[in-house]
């Protein structure tokens, strides 16, 4: 292709190529992927690849990123239950791993990955039971799945999940709503169907918690409710 490489004015994190067409930019061989940044009149927008799914693979509600490995974990909420990994860096299906319907293993609406131990893990939206899907994520398999049967422990909406210390957080849409404290780490809990560490049931009001995030630094989780009247966190 033709045009500039400028090495220097960005330096140290990033190299800028100029040319005169997109044909150009990506003969030069330099760029491993390229979106097209439209500069026409208006706001910008970014062009990309686009992978399109087929049925029944909809619906899809949450994702976890394996960075190291380059995997995306898409989780649908269909029935059963499907997971797609695709690979990120040029849009491909590797495969989608279906769950079973018949154990309730459907609607799946919470995901958290722990790539430091190798796992993925799915909830579902479920009831009156809710379920908490392991997935080996070098096998791309089930490993097992938690079956939480208490009062309100079901519709897993959302999940946050502290690596470091070991524990994931799965949050129901509900009212009020319930947190799960599951233990991730196999030295303490080998077999995931025992993880269950306990349960929060927060107070009336405090419903369809849907939005959560973790501060790991600060040791708390911040969750938004969905409630019509008076919205909280």
């Amino acid at each position: 292709g033709t045009g500039t490489l400028d090495t220097t004015t960005n330096t140290p994190n990033t190299v800028e190529f100029t040319g005169t067409n997109i044909t150009d930019i990506a003969l030069t061989g330099v760029i491993s992927s390229f979106n097209n940044l439209s500069l026409a009149s208006g706001p910008q927008s970014w062009g990309g690849i686009t992978l399109s799914l087929t049925s029944p693979e909809g619906l899809l509600h949450d994702a976890v990123y394996d960075k190291a490995n380059g995997y995306a974990y898409f989780a649908a909420d269909t029935d059963p239950g499907i997971i797609i990994k695709v690979r990120v860096s040029d849009m491909v299906r590797i495969g989608a791993l279906t769950l079973t319907s018949a154990a309730g293993e459907s609607f799946l609406e919470g995901a958290v990955i722990d790539t430091t131990r190798g796992f993925a893990y799915f909830s579902t939206s479920t009831t009156p039971t809710g379920h908490i899907i392991k997935v080996d994520l070098s096998t791309f398999t089930k490993a097992a799945t938690l079956d939480t049967t208490a009062a309100g422990e079901n519709e897993y909406h959302s999940a946050v999940i502290d690596v470091a210390a070991g524990y994931a957080y799965f949050i129901t849409d509900a009212g009020p709503s319930t947190m799960v404290k599951v233990d991730i780490d196999p030295v303490r809990t080998p077999d995931f169907t025992t993880a269950r560490v306990g349960a929060i049931t927060f107070n009336a009001g405090e419903n369809f918690l849907l939005a959560a995030a973790i501060d790991l630094v600060g040791g708390h989780i911040y969750l938004g409710t969905a409630t019509t009247a008076v919205a909280g966190i």
